[in-house]
């Protein structure tokens, strides 16, 4: 009980320490969280207003690309370009006040005013600050792109956030700009409304800006001062940060409070354990009796596994003797009679080349694999150093597994691929000779029938021209067939070339082959930017020709065709989608429509073999990619197929027209015919 009554005492003690150091941290942080906060609230604000010059500069630099239309606007003055008012977009997309062009020698080329041109241009309310934002502009001017320089200065009296840029060309082509050191400048007012939303959401309570001679106003105390890049104090903004008040007080009290009666109760709870320790020690003895069985009946089963696994396992020491061989079933040990506990491993490998080389490496530190044959049996053999603690390499170990089975499987499904293969390539150089050889019999079919046609139509009845017209439209019929069959045959029968290829060419090059049957229907086609892509160009033009003719083909009666084709990055690749407001395609057809030959239409009702979408499967799978199609049936089409991306893609895309674009210029989508 002494010892109790010992413990009793240290826990009163820590509590009494713990609740005294609790105490003096709360104090201590009450008064340091007003500086605190004050000072969170002045790198805030400082933050923000870097950030407003980083923006604003960024929004000149953005302006200062020279290239045809800026020439036009700024120098030699075209009236074709007399509504492109640069301090108007400015002002109504970032809310400049003035914009103004100034040449090296303090020349003003150009003055906008509130979005409104100015004639002349005038910088009559530019005061403190602007000239060293201008030469800190020149000076770290760059050869290949703007840069900008960004600051405080005094616009109207008023401070405003002011950004020069110098004018850089946008392409080697562009016209010169009309002065070497022309920059840039863009202006904008700190005004009261800008000043009360900055304090409304970033919580600087009565945030305003006042003369920096001026005291601060009751309850401010933060402040900072704006000043000029030279240094020049031009005015100043004040603000009441947020600090924590009573209830956070009263919360970091009570949370103490509870923090130490728990730590309490626990220290509690833990002497009660501490005396039911000692009953429970007398206890262990027979505890530790019973897991030393327990262990050894786990040993036991583990040597049974091992005895009794599919696999060979030996284990050698660092002197490349024998001390483990276990496992084996199915005769497996008997393909190594020599490797015994005891005895070297090298009476084993002497006799097993491909053995010795794996278990070499295995001794030098690597892990090693290979196939090992030993009477008459194909074994899979992996070696591993076995380290000890330190490191040190204390010996190998080798798991050994027979795979004759299922080598004799490989063998056989091998062989069957070999077949199969072979099959496959008599099976498509049958159909692109049948297919060949046809074309004669049925051009000699429909070249008599025009000839009897020609030569004894006046003596044929009505009977008599319309069995006629069912032979010639019959052996038309079976030539599209035969042709449509030997394009498909073709596409087996040549290798595959895929190489990088512009997808806007190819479909620039479909549309122009298609353009006789855009014009007869009133299509509207339209293209997004299209990737560079891995395919063979002529075959992808196929492609899109057959895709887009299609759309126009099974277009609705009462909807003029519209054909939209998009591109987007895959996880493989790129994926491009042919959509269409046509007919549609049942649902229940939309996987059989690729099939050759497979028509959802009479050939009275639309045109066509059946073929057109075999080989765009065909083209498309041959080139690594998969194609499929989305309908409800109603609404139209969409054909969507997949092509890989060629090596090194960085996922720039082309304009759909042949040639690459400008994704900072150019709209989503890009009318196409």
């Amino acid at each position: 009980m002494t010892l109790l009554n010992r413990l009793v005492r240290a826990v009163l003690l820590i509590v009494a320490v713990w609740a005294g150091a609790m105490v003096s941290l709360w104090l201590i942080a009450d008064r340091t969280r007003t500086t605190t906060a004050i000072d969170a609230s002045i790198n805030l604000l400082q933050t923000v207003l870097r950030a407003e010059e980083r923006r604003l500069g960024m929004t000149a630099r953005d302006y200062t690309w020279w290239d045809d239309s800026i020439h036009n606007v700024l120098v030699e003055f075209d009236p074709a370009w007399a509504d492109n008012n640069i301090g108007g977009y400015l002002h109504q997309a970032f809310d400049i006040t003035l914009s103004l062009v100034i040449a090296g020698d303090g020349r003003l080329i150009y003055g906008a005013r509130d979005g409104a041109r100015l004639e002349p241009p005038d910088a009559s309310p530019l005061s403190a600050g602007f000239g060293v934002l201008v030469e800190e502009a020149r000076v770290n001017r760059a050869d290949t792109q703007p840069r900008w320089a960004a600051g405080i200065a005094l616009l109207d009296g008023v401070p405003a956030l002011v950004a020069v840029s110098p004018f850089t060309p946008e392409r080697p082509d562009s016209p010169p700009s009309p002065d070497a050191d022309a920059v840039l400048l863009v202006a904008r007012h700190l005004d009261a409304g800008w000043v009360s939303e900055l304090g409304r959401e970033y919580q600087l309570d009565g945030l305003a800006l006042r003369p920096v001679e001026t005291p601060l106003p009751d309850g401010h105390s933060a402040d900072i001062r704006l000043t000029t890049r030279d240094g020049v104090a031009l005015a100043a903004l004040s603000w009441r940060p947020r600090i924590p008040g009573d209830r956070l007080d009263t919360s970091v009290l009570v949370t103490m409070s509870v923090l130490s009666l728990t730590m309490l109760a626990l220290l509690v709870v833990f002497l009660g354990r501490a005396r039911r320790l000692a009953r429970r020690l007398a206890e262990d003895d027979a505890v530790r009796a019973e897991q030393a069985l327990a262990l050894a009946d786990s040993e036991e089963r583990l040597r049974l596994v091992v005895s009794n696994a599919p696999v060979l396992l030996v284990v050698t020491d660092r002197d490349g003797d024998v001390q483990l061989v276990e496992g084996g079933a199915d005769g497996l040990r008997d393909s190594l009679p020599d490797a015994v506990a005891g005895a070297p491993l090298a009476h084993t490998v002497d006799k097993m080349p491909a053995l010795a080389d794996i278990a070499g490496r295995a001794e030098r530190g690597q892990t090693a694999s290979g196939e090992v044959t030993a009477a008459g049996r194909t074994l899979e053999v992996v070696c591993a150093p076995l380290r000890d603690t330190a490191g040190r390499r204390c010996g190998i170990v080798a798991v050994m597994v027979d795979i004759s089975e299922r080598k004799a499987i490989e063998n056989t499904l091998r062989r069957a691929l070999d077949e199969l293969t072979r099959s496959n390539g008599e099976l498509e150089r049958f159909a692109y000779v049948a297919s060949h050889d046809l074309q004669e019999p049925v051009r000699t079919l429909v070249g008599y029938a025009q000839l009897v046609r020609r030569r004894y139509d006046d003596r044929l009845d009505d009977d008599g021209r319309a069995f006629l017209s069912y032979i010639e439209e019959g052996a038309l019929r079976m030539r599209a067939l035969v042709q449509g069959l030997l394009t498909y045959s073709r596409l087996g029968a040549q290798a595959a070339l895929p190489e990088p290829v512009d997808a806007g060419a190819s479909l620039a090059t479909a549309l122009d082959n298609v353009a006789a049957t855009v014009r007869e229907t009133g299509a509207s086609i339209v293209a997004g930017r299209l990737p560079m892509v891995y395919a063979e160009p002529l075959q992808l033009m196929q492609v899109f020709q057959n895709l887009i003719g299609n759309a126009l083909k099974f277009r609705h009666p009462n909807r003029r065709p519209q054909v939209t084709i998009t591109a987007e990055r895959a996880r493989d690749g790129w994926q491009i989608t042919i959509r269409d407001n046509g007919i549609g395609i049942p649902p229940d057809s939309l996987e059989t429509v690729f099939g050759l030959f497979k028509r959802l239409h009479g050939p009275t009702v639309y045109p066509g073999t059946g073929v057109g979408l075999a080989i765009c499967q065909r083209i498309i799978e041959r080139s690594g990619g998969r194609i499929w199609a989305t309908s409800d049936g109603e609404t139209g089409t969409a054909f969507h197929f997949t092509l890989p991306a060629p090596p090194g893609d960085s996922g720039g895309r082309s304009d759909g027209r042949g040639g690459d674009g400008d994704e900072r210029a150019m709209p989503e989508l890009l009318p196409q015919v």
